[in-house]
């Protein structure tokens, strides 16, 4: 997220806010509504290129290297099952080499005996060569995660110099994302009249290899790097049938299509020959240039994916006044809250999620706050269970953007974070801040092994208490606990839920086997997880 993202702090609410906020082609037209043509999106394969997010992490040690930290990023073929992708063996923040893993088939009890080539790294091991044969097996938990380890010998050669080396005891958790993305490779120029040539990638989330059930996702039509827009949709899709219509909705874009809406109905097909064929028209409408506009909608410190009762950051152009405090405006002294409420229009700026009030926690101006380089706008999103496309909508004063469409889901998990770091807000039992000394000396310490800390997070859905849409104090625990590991090794939560509006808490256990300095922590929750990469401390 955005350094200046919810930068400034509310009176009313947690303290851990205030530490947490504290510290974020064609030429000139006006409106005008196109009609589009998908010409030749054709490819010479049904096997498109397709992937689930394949991932792992785990920890071991690389003799005589050291203790490593080893994490996978790949992706499992949708028609053929394959999986793919690279390890990474971190010696530290700085160090680390990668491995090569050929397309395999993993189930339930798989083993696998494999050789991999060694290609680069970074620090002291960038450029680094060399190859390792190794074992990995995976034991299922359930469809979509389980557990790993790792073994192996190789050598890895640096400039001149080879050293022989042994993968030790690696183990950890490794999950298969209900999420599918790609390129459609096409055998011919494809393009959209009347705009031209196109490249279209695609990305969603639905049901696994095989079955039958909707897919939800976006089609992206890339006519230049500066120039595209995104067609959401959601289908029955299965990747086996000859056809399938895929109504799409036109939800903004880049460039000359920021702000772009309309309509798509695409069909897509694999031919008896074997190819694919994406089919369709519609109509595109593209606003004036110098109109408020938005261009991007995402939840605090994580993705595309927004949730109801969720934080989240929206951006873009002219959405604000330009005589916005270079401080910004908060919600502090919003008078709805006398009335227990919080504010659905702050200094005449409100929004809209999916036609509803959204509550408005924060704004600034890219012209008056060098710090924000985009006009922003913090908010609650408001409860509502819809699944999909939601369109977004601000207005200042009385005039309003076109609708920009986010991708709403069950749960859009996501930590906060201290400023611009990758340390997850967190404290210790007595709310002192958990952290690296360095992070703000004389206040924050490292956590310990063993030692329960307190993480604060939004996304994760709603309670399984009811909650009041608007009400300035929410509570409840979680339905059920989400699962977290520490550095690839699992740590117990003794509590998670709502402690105030939007705002999550989850009491987690340091692992009494937690190395000392920084510790990844991911969290699962109704098959969603946390953007990897951030960290806690750990000094024993």
């Amino acid at each position: 997220m955005n350094q200046r993202a919810f930068s400034k702090c509310p009176r009313a609410g947690v303290a851990l806010f205030a530490f947490w906020c504290a510290l974020a082609l064609w030429p000139a037209f006006a409106q005008m509504t196109t009609p589009i043509t998908l010409v030749n999106v054709r490819g010479v394969t049904a096997s498109v290129p397709v992937g689930r997010p394949v991932s792992l992490s785990g920890t071991g040690t690389v003799n005589p290297l050291g203790s490593a930290a080893v994490s996978f990023s790949g992706s499992q073929d949708l028609a053929t099952g394959l999986i793919q992708g690279t390890f990474t063996f971190s010696l530290n923040r700085l160090d680390s080499f990668n491995v090569t893993a050929s397309p395999q088939l993993v189930g339930k009890l798989t083993t696998l005996n494999l050789p991999g080539p060694i290609a680069g790294g970074t620090g002291a091991f960038s450029g680094a060569t060399g190859s390792v044969t190794y074992t990995f097996t995976f034991t299922a938990n359930n469809s979509s995660s389980g557990t790993f380890t790792l073994t192996g010998s190789g050598s890895i050669a640096v400039g001149k110099t080879v050293t022989a080396i042994t993968l030790g005891s690696f183990n950890g958790t490794a999950s298969v994302a209900n999420a599918v993305g790609g390129t459609l490779q096409t055998s011919q120029p494809a393009s959209i009249t009347p705009f031209g040539n196109v490249t279209v990638n695609f990305s969603g989330s639905g049901n696994q290899h095989g079955s039958t059930g909707p897919l939800q996702g976006a089609l992206t039509f890339v006519f230049s790097p500066a120039d595209s827009f995104t067609a959401s949709f959601s289908s029955l899709f299965d990747f086996v049938s000859p056809s399938v219509s895929v109504p799409c909705t036109i939800t903004g874009g880049t460039g000359a299509f920021s702000g772009a809406t309309g309509s798509l109905a695409a069909e897509f097909a694999i031919n008896s020959d074997g190819t694919f064929t994406l089919m369709g028209s519609g109509s595109i409408t593209q606003p004036p240039t110098g109109v408020p506009t938005i261009t991007s909608v995402t939840t605090a410190n994580g993705g595309s994916i927004v949730a109801q009762n969720t934080y989240i950051v929206v951006k873009g152009t002219k959405l604000v006044s330009a005589t916005t405090p270079a401080s910004g405006v908060i919600w502090s002294n919003a008078p709805s809250f006398l009335s227990g409420q919080m504010p659905t229009q702050l200094g005449g700026v409100s929004v809209t999620v999916n036609n509803k009030p959204a509550f408005v926690y924060f704004y600034c101006s890219a012209g008056t706050d060098p710090a924000c380089a985009q006009d922003q706008l913090n908010i609650l999103t408001p409860l509502d269970n819809t699944i999909g496309p939601v369109p977004v909508v601000i207005t200042s004063g009385t005039v309003s953007t076109p609708p920009f469409f986010g991708n709403m889901q069950a749960v859009a998990p996501s930590f906060l974070l201290f400023g611009a770091t990758s340390y997850i807000a967190a404290t210790h039992a007595d709310y002192s801040l958990a952290g690296p000394t360095s992070l703000y000396p004389g206040f924050s310490t490292p956590a310990k092994p063993a030692e329960t800390i307190v993480l604060y997070a939004v996304g994760f859905g709603l309670p399984a208490t009811p909650l009041v849409n608007g009400s300035s104090s929410q509570s409840g625990s979680l339905p059920v606990l989400p699962v977290c590991q520490v550095d690839g090794t699992a740590a117990g939560l003794t509590f998670a839920g709502l402690i105030s509006p939007g705002l999550y808490q989850l009491n987690l256990t340091v692992p009494a086997t937690a190395a000392n300095g920084d510790n990844s922590v991911g969290c699962t929750y109704n098959g969603s997880t946390t953007p990897a990469g951030n960290l806690i401390t750990v000094q024993r």
